[in-house]
């Protein structure tokens, strides 16, 4: 059954090289560029998105620890959280932001320039992620009747 396939791919593909009739190898050629760029498009695009969705978690995490540390020493317990998280996900050195402001809401942010490689051919280098994060911290009161 193989050979057979291999038979009829080699037969296909000898007749489509060797037709004179018009242009096509030099129009599929012709296309074929663009259709290489856009497919190499989306998958740097898929990989920005995906280490996006890492850093958005990693923040996630760094910011509640902080959030639930309290004190005034949060920002470091964030950081160390953050830096730790992602180390074990990525080789990306990346510094957060964090801040709290008078009404009790923690945000934080990162970007990062995640390096492309297909999209280098057309001289982008890089695609820039950011993850942001607001958080209220919320004090529930229970009433016990």
């Amino acid at each position: 059954m193989l050979a057979l396939v291999k038979c009829g791919v080699r037969t296909t593909s000898r007749r489509f090289f060797q037709s004179r009739e018009g242009s096509v190898a030099m129009l599929f050629a012709l296309a074929l560029i663009p259709l290489m760029i856009a497919a190499g498009a989306a998958l740097d695009y898929s990989r920005a998105n995906s280490f996006k969705a890492v850093l958005q978690a990693t923040l996630d995490s760094a910011l509640l620890a902080g959030a639930k540390d309290g004190s005034s020493n949060w920002t470091p317990v964030a950081l160390n959280v953050f830096q730790s998280n992602l180390a074990a996900k990525s080789s990306a050195s990346l510094t957060p932001t964090f801040s709290l402001d008078g009404n009790g809401s923690y945000t934080g942010s990162v970007s990062a320039a995640v390096p492309t490689f297909i999209l280098v051919m057309i001289k982008i280098q890089s695609l820039n992620v950011t993850a942001n994060l607001p958080l209220k911290r919320v004090v529930l009161t229970i009433r016990v009747s």
